[in-house]
């Protein structure tokens, strides 16, 4: 029950610094881009999937180390190669406003 317990309170953790986390990020991030290009809705989907992936990386490789729930199952960290992938590919998708717009204005 103790497992169970610690679980549920990891759980929790995650999804409040998840919540935080990316809320700031996101705003600061709106706030900068959209002094910076012509901003469309949409786009505040690619700065979230972004932030939803680095959050990821965080997590996977920092965060989890310090909370409740003790698993050696669970608790390792993601691999180099797939930690550079997952990072390169949450800068492509915090970029991709910047990108669209650009192109946007070459056509």
């Amino acid at each position: 029950m103790a497992k169970l317990g610690s679980a549920m309170l990891e759980i929790v953790r995650m999804m409040v610094l998840f919540m935080l986390g990316t809320a700031i990020i996101t705003n600061i991030e709106l706030a900068v881009l959209q002094s910076w290009v012509l901003w469309k809705d949409y786009y505040i989907l690619f700065l979230f999937l972004g932030n939803v992936l680095g959050f990821m990386v965080l997590y996977r490789n920092r965060l989890q180390f310090g909370g409740w729930y003790r698993s050696k199952a669970t608790q390792r960290r993601m691999s180099r190669q797939m930690t550079a992938v997952t990072i390169t590919a949450a800068a492509v998708m915090i970029a991709l406003p910047v990108i669209l717009d650009l192109l946007g204005r070459l056509a």
